[in-house]
């Protein structure tokens, strides 16, 4: 046995004389004495010297994007080295990370992870979370050594835990590679205000190299620069006048470079200007934009929606769409306007078309949650009947599983579900599966047992290969031909890997004899390569195509394209209109409404949400809605406010007033004076202060304003803790990943203060910062570890023999004792066959005199009598003191 700190047991002989002079009658018993030197035992950390049986092994294997390529070509051999001399008591763990990190459930079974960033800090720490306290752990990084994350913290925590890291670097020419360093821009201008563009390019060779500059993905420079040993550099000015974010991008080429993933670097400047509207619009000549301007707004028009991106909103106070339909909007955008709206407090107006609300996609989408009316499908609104054809992708990469446990498969098939429920007993469905194959799950069936039909959708298994698209098409249009009404076909396929072309401009000119129309959900990007297949299949379909690289939307998607085919949700006839007394909590003055509308879109109020105009038809739909979502304000136009539909409506004699005062009502207002909020961006971290005046210190005495950040990496919000860095000061940090964007908002009792977006570089992987390796090195020599050259020698050091840790058995022991001990001191309770009694062992002590005795004092044994005639006494003690007891609570 070896004691750790064995200093503890000095303290033993004073705390016994303190005990004997000022705690005797406390201290001084057997049991207590045995649990207080215990207890100074396990203070001096008791340790036990065991044989070492063997070691596990934690083998990190870096599958990043910089390290995979490299590594592939050798982890075979390198994996197999290392299992020859394993001894017979040794195990072996894998860990493959990248951004994410997964242990390895077999040897050579390595799963797809996601490698755009290297986060070896984290893998270790996971690693270490991993290892067993009664065996002895090493680990061994496999790696390039360009880390994306800190190894801040791990010296300690290895040491502590007594493991050893050795490593073994990858190493691979960097001589001609040359990369954007950095990208320097104010964080914030005035408009017209003059600024500086900087930036800085490093490589290993000099070379000449090409650039690019791009303002909003429009080019603004181009030329060529020379290294002058391994170093250049950039500056340009530039002057903006609008208002709200833009985007800047530098991108670089060169004929000898190594890695294109570090040529280019990407940054925002935000342009306070004044107020901010963005408009989105069909139209050419949109009324909003003149009655906008004229209060002072500065308008940002958008025909192009495609151009949209995280940070057009960023600094607005209202977002109009104007009859622009859903499946034209960036894949995520729906989702930043409904955070924008509920979160940061901005406002939203919808006005009606044929592509707006319902019958633009807008149903189930995430600002579905937001609008003031509800667009959900009832009976008695469908159109005469629907065939519909579901054709589904169910080729192999249907099977990969997504955030949630689920795999794509499954969650297509909760939309094909979701589309059959949503449908009416007159209408009919089929799900057809396809691979290589066509395969009808369901022919197709009137919906008179929808959901039998929906449980066998839910059913479709990815069985591998691709998806023949011409195959399932061709089988839809068999299953679909000859049925009277609607015929729709829903196509959802993989945008990388929809194979089997075949005639399809053909069979669907036929489709289209038939009447029959396509739509396409397309699962990736606009920029994959089936994708222009995909797209030129809706537009010959006359249907709709979604792309999503988000699977866990596809069910909303579904349920969108659902509604949008079977539902007649706006309605072209002329119709009464009929006003109420809503309106005077807005505006106050006399309102003459119109009395009728060229047609609009149908819908239902929302509970909660005020109306101050509606139909005079059977449905009594609202026309002129509004209400209060979480911070900010939505109203909702159900008729056109241009083009076609909108004759009668533009003759209203106040129907500029009315658009002003409902865009006034719906901004954002502005921030109240005394609060502002400051924010520096330093490498992967920003640093967030939060700056209130002495008329708010009370306030904020009482409630502390609260800050919540929506990142790109997670699909929750998620709030992050103040701390108080000077009176009127709150400050806090974030740190971003690699490719990370968040935006925010600070909430200070009824009022909400954005900002964002905020961005990292996405690009950090490639940068290759020669002190990774150096850091990964010294952790290394600090835990006890080195670089591998042989990687059979990591077994060489396998100890024979490790301390374990014996205190928590003492521990234990001195807890039984305490127990019994309290147990004892409660209920008189003895061991009979104990020949010497702790009574005696008491009297004893309490009769020693260390001033006048000369000789030490010897116990004396009492006889079995004199035990039971002390166990009488303590047994007739306990009945008077329960006697009295009994006595007392009568």
């Amino acid at each position: 046995m070896i004691l750790l700190s064995p200093q503890w047991l000095v303290l033993i002989p004073a705390i016994l004389v303190f005990s004997w002079f000022f705690l005797r009658p406390l201290i001084f018993k057997f049991l207590r004495l045995c649990i207080l030197l215990l207890l100074l035992f396990c203070l001096s950390e008791p340790h036990f010297n065991q044989t070492e049986k063997g070691m596990d092994l934690y083998v990190l294997v870096d599958r990043s994007d910089s390290a995979e390529s490299y590594l592939e070509k050798k982890i075979g051999e390198w994996e197999e080295l290392i299992k020859s001399e394993k001894g017979r008591h040794d195990r072996i763990f894998y860990l493959d990370y990248g951004r994410d990190i997964l242990p390895r459930m077999k040897q050579n079974e390595r799963e797809l992870i996601n490698g755009s960033e290297t986060l070896t800090g984290q893998a270790i720490f996971k690693a270490l979370s991993l290892t067993q306290t009664d065996r002895h752990s090493k680990l061994l990084v496999l790696s390039d050594g360009f880390g994306t994350d800190s190894l801040d913290g791990l010296v300690n925590k290895l040491q502590k835990q007594g493991i050893s890291l050795d490593y073994r670097l990858i190493h691979y020419s960097r001589d001609k590679d040359i990369q954007v360093q950095s990208l320097s821009l104010p964080e914030r201008v005035m408009p017209g205000e003059k600024f500086v563009i900087e930036a800085r390019f490093v490589g290993v060779s000099d070379q000449k190299f090409n650039y690019t500059l791009l303002r909003d993905d429009q080019e603004v420079d181009r030329g060529t620069l020379d290294l002058i040993r391994g170093r250049a550099s950039l500056r340009k000015s530039d002057v903006l006048r609008s208002g709200g974010f833009h985007k800047y991008e530098l991108r670089i080429s060169s004929p000898d470079d190594q890695f294109a993933g570090n040529n280019r670097a990407e940054t925002l400047i935000e342009v306070k200007g004044g107020p901010r509207v963005i408009l989105l619009s069909t139209y050419k000549n949109d009324p909003f934009v003149e009655v906008l301007r004229r209060q002072g707004f500065d308008v940002k028009i958008f025909n192009e929606f495609r151009k949209l991106n995280e940070a057009t909103l960023a600094g607005a106070k209202l977002l109009i769409f104007n009859n622009v339909p859903a499946w034209e909007l960036p894949d995520g955008f729906l989702e930043d306007v409904r955070f924008f709206t509920k979160e940061q407090g901005g406002g939203l107006i919808m006005a009606g078309g044929q592509f707006s609300f319902g019958m633009g996609g807008y149903f189930k989408s995430p600002i579905d949650e937001v609008l003031p009316v509800s667009m959900e499908l009832k009976n008695e609104h469908r159109k005469l009947r629907s065939n519909l054809s579901i054709v589904m992708d169910r080729s192999g990469s249907m099977g990969m599983t997504v955030k949630g446990g689920k795999t794509k498969m499954e969650l297509a098939n909760e939309g094909a579900a979701q589309t059959i429920e949503l449908l009416g007993a007159m209408d009919s469905v089929s799900v057809i599966a396809v691979d290589t194959e066509a395969h009808a799950i369901v022919p197709q069936t009137v919906l008179k047992d929808a959901p039998e039909i929906a449980s066998q959708a839910r059913r479709v298994k990815s069985q591998g290969g691709g998806i023949y698209v011409y195959t399932g098409l061709e089988e839809s249009w068999r299953q679909l031909e000859g049925r009277e009404g609607q015929k729709h076909v829903i196509l959802f396929s993989d945008s990388n890997d929809s194979e089997e072309p075949g005639r399809y401009k053909e069979l669907l000119a036929d489709m289209k004899d038939e009447g029959m129309t396509v739509s396409v959900i397309a699962l990736g990007e606009r920029t994959d390569v089936d994708s222009p297949f995909l797209i030129d299949i809706a537009n010959r379909g006359r249907g709709r195509i979604f792309f999503t690289d988000d699977p866990l939307s596809l069910p909303s998607i579904f349920a969108q394209e659902t509604v949008t085919v079977a539902r007649s949700a706006f309605l072209k006839e002329v119709t009464a209109t009929k006003s109420n007394r809503e309106w005077s909590k807005i505006a106050s003055g006399n309102w003459q409404w119109p009395g009728q509308v060229d047609a609009y879109n149908l819908s239902y109020l929302k509970e909660g949400a005020s109306k101050t105009l509606q139909t005079e038809d059977y449905y009594k739909a609202p026309l002129v809605s509004w209400w209060k979502v979480g911070a900010g304000r939505s109203v909702a136009l159900s008729f056109p406010t241009a083009g076609q539909y909108s004759d009668l409506l533009r003759k209203w004699p106040q129907y500029g007033d009315f658009l002003q005062t409902l865009t006034r009502w719906t901004a954002k207002p502005d921030v109240p004076s005394g609060l502002s909020l400051r924010y520096k961006k330093q490498g992967s971290s920003v640093d967030i202060q939060f700056h209130y005046s002495h008329k708010w210190a009370d306030r904020f005495s009482r409630e502390m304003p609260s800050l919540h950040i929506k990142s790109s990496l997670e699909s929750e919000m998620r709030e992050l803790t103040w701390r108080r860095l000077l009176p009127g000061v709150f400050s806090t940090r974030l740190d971003l990943s690699s490719g990370e964007q968040v935006s925010g908002v600070i909430r200070a009792g009824e009022h909400a203060i954005p900002f964002g977006p905020l961005r990292s570089d996405r690009d950090a992987e490639w940068r290759f910062d020669p002190s990774g390796p150096d850091q990964l090195r010294m952790l290394s020599e600090m835990s006890g570890g080195r670089e591998v050259a042989q990687l059979t020698e990591v077994w060489n050091s396998k100890p024979t023999r490790r301390l374990r840790d014996i205190t928590p058995y003492f521990l234990t022991l001195a807890l039984i004792l305490f127990l019994y001990e309290l147990y004892q001191s409660r209920t008189g309770f003895r061991f009979r066959k104990s020949r010497v009694s702790e009574a005696s062992i008491s009297v004893l002590v309490d009769d020693l005199d260390f001033a006048t005795s000369k000789d030490e004092s010897v116990a004396e044994v009492k006889s079995e009598e004199a035990i039971d005639k002390e166990e009488a006494d303590e047994k007739n003690t306990a009945e008077q003191r329960r006697s009295r007891f009994d006595r007392a609570k009568l």
